[in-house]
C-alpha cells in the first residue's frame, strides 16, 4: 500500500470554534516555520506585515517541509522579508542546515540532487523537459514536446508514470482530463537542469509548436459543441499558452 505524503498546506482554513463560530486556523506550513523559527532563538513578536511574509515564503517554497525549515533557520540572521526577496535565487540561500542531518537533507539543492540521481538516465530526461511546461500539462502535450532525442514514445507514458511514483510529477484531479504539474521549487531545478543539457532552446520550440496547433485547431473547430471543448481545453492551458507567447 503506498501512502502519499502531499506537502503541508499553505493556506490558511476555517474551523468551527466552541460557540460554531467559523475560526480561521494557521497552515501546516507556516505553523512549521514559527516553531523551526522559536527553535533558533528567532520567537519574537512578529508584526502583521512579517506574518504576511511567512505566508508567502511558505507559499513560494510549496509547503516543502525541508524548505520551509532551512528557510526558518535564516530568519535568525535575515528579516523575512530579505528571506522572501532572496527566494529567487532559493537554491542558494537554503543552501546550508544542520550538519548532524545526512548530507542530503543539509540543503535544498543536495534533497534534489538525491532525488534526481535515483532517476534512470530516461526518467532524468522526461524530467527536465517536462519542466517546460507552465502550471500543468496533459499526457497527450508530454508525449509531443518530450519525445526526441533520447525518449521513445512507446515507453513515455510508464516513465511519466515512475516520476508520479517519486513524487516528482503531481497528478491534478480535473474531471475534463488527467493533468499533471510540478512543483515550482522542482520546476526551477529542472529548468536549470534543462539549461546544462543545452535542450532549453529546442524544448520551447516544441512547446510552442504544439499550443500553435492546438490553438488552431480550436478555431477551425466546426460543430458548436466541438468548439466549446475545444475553447474549454484553451481555459485549462491558459498558462501554456501564455508561455508559448512570451
Amino acid at each position: 500500500m503506498v501512502w502519499r505524503v502531499k506537502p503541508l498546506s499553505v493556506d490558511p482554513h476555517r474551523s468551527k470554534g466552541a460557540a460554531s463560530q467559523a475560526v480561521s486556523v494557521i497552515p501546516d506550513a507556516v505553523r512549521l516555520f514559527l516553531d523551526r523559527a522559536a527553535a533558533w532563538h528567532v520567537n519574537e513578536p512578529w508584526t502583521a506585515g512579517e506574518s504576511d511574509c511567512i505566508e508567502r515564503i511558505c507559499k513560494r517554497l510549496d509547503g516543502i517541509p525541508l524548505a520551509i525549515e532551512l528557510a526558518a533557520a535564516r530568519a535568525r540572521a535575515l528579516p523575512v522579508q530579505e528571506v522572501e526577496n532572496q527566494l529567487a535565487n532559493r537554491f542558494q540561500i537554503l543552501g546550508s542546515g544542520s550538519r548532524s542531518l545526512p548530507k542530503r537533507l543539509q540543503s535544498l539543492a543536495a534533497m534534489v540532487d538525491w532525488s534526481y540521481d535515483l532517476l534512470s538516465e530516461p526518467e532524468q530526461c522526461l524530467f527536465r523537459r517536462l519542466s517546460i511546461f507552465a502550471g500543468s500539462w496533459s499526457l497527450q502535450a508530454a508525449e509531443q514536446v518530450c519525445v526526441w532525442d533520447g525518449l521513445d514514445d512507446k515507453n513515455i507514458a510508464d516513465l511519466h508514470a515512475r516520476l508520479i511514483d517519486k513524487s516528482l510529477v503531481v497528478v491534478e484531479n480535473s474531471p475534463e482530463e488527467a493533468r499533471f504539474r510540478m512543483l515550482e521549487t522542482l520546476r526551477e531545478y529542472a529548468l536549470a537542469k534543462l539549461d546544462l543539457h543545452g535542450e532549453r532552446q529546442v524544448q520551447h520550440r516544441r512547446h510552442a509548436d504544439f499550443f500553435v496547433e492546438l490553438s488552431e485547431n480550436a478555431e477551425a473547430g466546426g460543430m458548436l459543441a466541438r468548439q466549446r471543448q475545444s475553447f474549454a481545453r484553451l481555459r485549462r492551458e491558459r498558462d501554456n499558452l501564455r508561455a508559448a507567447l512570451r
